[in-house]
């Protein structure tokens, strides 16, 4: 994508700066790393992480045993 569609699709404003919904590496990476290390998820697979935490919020397809199964 070029700078002038990122700036046309809003991801950056006429400055270059990113939209404020953008992650930085370090802030994409947290949660991953996070998962990888804390004692509090062991034997807890398959929970919805986001931001550093197990979210609060998950669609009911993510929540389907049925679906689950299928894949």
């Amino acid at each position: 994508m070029s700078e002038e569609e990122f700036t046309k699709f809003g991801f950056r404003d006429e400055e270059g700066n990113l939209a404020s919904y953008f992650k930085t590496v370090s802030q994409g990476a947290a949660t991953q790393v996070w998962a990888a290390t804390a004692p509090e998820l062991t034997g807890k697979g398959g929970a919805y992480l986001e931001d550093v935490q197990v979210s609060e919020v998950v669609t009911e397809q993510a929540r389907d045993p049925a679906a689950a199964e299928r894949l």
